[in-house]
């Protein structure tokens, strides 16, 4: 496998937004007067409501203990009619039980 060339490199880098000397995980483009706001997972799932639409990312980056929080919160607050939109999820599928089926 051949890399491209120093200049073909560096412009390959400037797209996909990866510059020299920035971590990989930094915010590169914050929003001012912005900041990270952490929840909790049943926090999170706690503005799910009937009939809400919600993707959900899949492949190894599937939020399996959100998931869990969000089927618990469905559960508990007797809602339905939620749609799930997803790919390829890995890990458990909580929604998949039978007692889930008309919720989901």
């Amino acid at each position: 496998m051949r890399f491209p060339s120093s200049p073909q490199w560096n412009q390959i880098r400037l797209f996909s937004g990866i510059r020299q000397g920035v971590q990989c995980r930094t915010l590169t483009y914050p929003v001012p007067g912005k900041h990270t706001k952490y929840v909790s997972f049943e926090e999170a799932v706690s503005l799910v409501k009937s009939n809400d639409h919600i993707h959900v990312h899949g492949a190894p980056s599937t939020p399996t203990d959100l998931l869990k929080a969000l089927c618990n919160h469905v559960e508990t607050n007797d809602l339905s009619g939620i749609k799930l939109n997803h790919i390829i999820l890995c890990g458990e599928i909580p929604w998949a039980q039978e007692k889930f089926h008309s919720k989901f």
